[in-house]
């Protein structure tokens, strides 16, 4: 069974991902746009395909619930198992998280708490954070977070020398490289 990663950005109405392998190749990225709205639905894009289809997605919950679903009913992941990390691009850091953390309960409160810094984002994130954490419980999540001074050389940092990452250096590089593509990251320009 092949290790997999998954990367996930969380928007106020949208749930973004990719799938990576163990040697770091995007398998598959999708979105599930309009949660909450009657004209939701969601895409899968992979090997030059793409999959769309609207069905009702009232939450992040769902959203989560669907991303999965997809992932097995497409074969990307024959068992949840085979994810071994789940990385989570998180609004804001605030002064507390200047730098990628493994997500514990007390990261998780955090994120709750500031989320007067993100009140359209964060409920969504804090979401789909618990979602997959009651999916994979035994797998790690990492967060990044974008509002606070977690910028391209810390997330490079990550990538280049994971230190202290639960995940391999894959899952590393894979939220990385997902979270250049997002734009939720400052290009290396604008340093």
């Amino acid at each position: 069974m092949d290790s997999k990663y998954l990367v996930v950005n969380g928007g106020s109405s949208s749930l973004k991902f990719s799938l990576f392998d163990k040697d770091e190749n995007e398998m598959v990225n999708g979105y599930v746009e309009k949660i909450g709205k009657e004209d939701s639905s969601y895409t899968l894009k992979f090997d030059g395909q793409k999959i769309e289809k609207k069905v009702l997605i009232p939450n992040h919950t769902k959203a989560v619930e669907v991303m999965i679903n997809e992932l097995l009913e497409n074969k990307f992941v024959n068992n949840i198992s085979e994810i071994k990390g789940v990385g989570h691009r998180v609004l804001h850091g605030g002064e507390i998280y200047s730098s990628s953390v493994i997500i514990d309960e007390g990261v998780l409160n955090d994120i709750k708490a500031l989320t007067k810094l993100g009140p359209l984002h964060h409920p969504g994130q804090v979401a789909i954070i618990e979602s997959l954490e009651g999916l994979l419980p035994d797998v790690s999540c990492r967060s990044i977070h974008d509002g606070s001074d977690s910028n391209h050389d810390e997330q490079q940092r990550c990538a280049d020398e994971h230190t202290g990452c639960a995940q391999p250096e894959s899952i590393c590089k894979a939220f990385a490289v997902h979270h250049e593509r997002i734009g939720a990251r400052k290009s290396v320009g604008e340093h």
